[in-house]
């Protein structure tokens, strides 16, 4: 945020408002996504070391294990929204949207959380080591974090990276919680990022369920 917000501000005009007001969506959706990536981690280190063998024994649902870690994924990722909102102020972030837009944009913001723990946990799931669970991560994250709206609008960039880049759902969410922060909410925007989030959901949560049973089968 301050790389961006002091070197590159003063060059990248933004019509309507601020270069950091329009930065801010990027680092609150970047922030939660990068963040995601511990799930995976985490669960890869509880296969390694065995955790997963001692919660069979346990009369607990098959799910239990992998909800668990992402509620509290959940909890580390509003900690992460409150200290951004902070640093952002701090910085000169004034957002124009009214306190209810505000609350919005964070519980969409705790949404793609939601969203990307369950894609991390796949791939805890599917990789035997933590260190290709982190370097998978990367690999679908990066084009997803820079291919997107984070830090220019999409007018500048050539056309072929603008129409994968307007159509991807980090770019969605950033633009819906952009236009709640700044009170020029987009309804066909946040119901477009709403689409995305719950056709990942309804297909990442039963994938890391299946795979969590044949691990935990094994």
């Amino acid at each position: 945020m301050l790389l961006f917000r002091y070197m590159f501000g003063g060059a990248i005009n933004i019509p309507g408002t601020s270069y950091i007001n329009y930065l801010m969506a990027g680092v609150f959706v970047q922030s939660i996504v990068f963040g995601s990536a511990s799930v995976g981690v985490g669960v890869a280190n509880d296969l390694q070391r065995g955790m997963i063998d001692r919660f069979r024994s346990l009369p607990m649902a098959q799910s239990a294990v992998l909800t668990g870690r992402i509620v509290a994924d959940q909890i580390r990722s509003a900690f992460i929204i409150l200290v951004t909102w902070i640093v952002g102020l701090l910085v000169g972030f004034r957002p124009e949207g009214t306190l209810l837009s505000w609350i919005a944009a964070s519980a969409l913001l705790l949404l793609v959380s939601f969203v990307f723990a369950w894609i991390s946990a796949l791939c805890g799931l599917l990789f035997r080591s933590v260190e290709a669970v982190q370097q998978a991560g990367l690999v679908w994250i990066l084009p997803f974090a820079f291919g997107s709206s984070a830090f220019v609008p999409l007018t500048t960039v050539p056309g072929w990276l603008r129409a994968f880049a307007e159509h991807q759902p980090v770019s969605l969410v950033m633009d819906a919680v952009r236009g709640l922060l700044l009170n020029h909410p987009n309804a066909s925007t946040i119901i477009s990022a709403l689409i995305w989030c719950l056709c990942l959901l309804a297909v990442f949560i039963p994938a890391s369920v299946w795979a969590y049973g044949r691990r935990a089968a094994r």
